[in-house]
């Protein structure tokens, strides 16, 4: 899979315009990004909390100018070196309907809002940056900032306008909501164990 996505987005590379673009070719509406110089730049939801792809958690460049602290990956184990410095936390989430996303989301929640208090800057990122990433950071703010999903994606998306949760991320997301909305409830007890 991951190398069928990197030749994907080797191709996106040849075919590029000078924009970030999101790319849909199959029926299922699997959508990668086009490799281009600028998407290895991640970017910025709101203080503390940056999106991005593969390429952009590979810029240490960026990284360092940015101040990120922690990581979230979304693919498992990167590709790249580990950064010195910063701290990571690795989730082998597939971008496909899974029984357990609501504990990945757990996960990088708990992650996310102690780097965040503490003073931390976060970047959360899968391959393409459109779908899992997307996911993470809108459950995230839902979750922080009591937010609807609809917000919560509005959000990410201002700050990358390629993102688009698949269609079981949506679902999932929208239980979140709803969940959230019930008085006195603490998201620990929506995804037990």
């Amino acid at each position: 899979m991951r190398s069928v996505l990197l030749s994907l987005l080797l191709i996106g590379i040849c075919l590029a315009e000078p924009k970030i673009q999101r790319v849909c070719h199959n029926p299922d509406g699997y959508c990668y990004i086009t490799g281009h110089p600028e998407d290895d730049i991640p970017q910025e939801i709101e203080q503390g909390l940056w999106i991005g792809n593969m390429y952009a958690a590979a810029n240490q460049q960026a990284l360092a100018k940015l101040g990120i602290t922690h990581i979230v990956s979304a693919i498992g184990e990167p590709d790249h070196l580990r950064h010195e410095g910063v701290q990571y936390l690795v989730l082998d989430f597939p971008d496909v309907r899974v029984r357990n996303v609501g504990n990945y989301l757990l996960q990088a929640h708990a992650f996310i809002q102690q780097a965040r208090d503490s003073g931390g800057v976060v970047l959360v990122h899968c391959a393409a940056g459109v779908s899992r990433s997307a996911t993470i950071a809108a459950s995230h703010l839902m979750i922080r900032r009591e937010l609807s999903r609809d917000q919560a994606l509005e959000r990410v998306k201002k700050a990358r306008h390629v993102i688009g949760p698949n269609e079981h991320f949506m679902e999932v997301l929208k239980k979140l909501e709803a969940f959230l909305m019930l008085p006195h409830q603490d998201v620990i007890h929506l995804y037990p164990g």
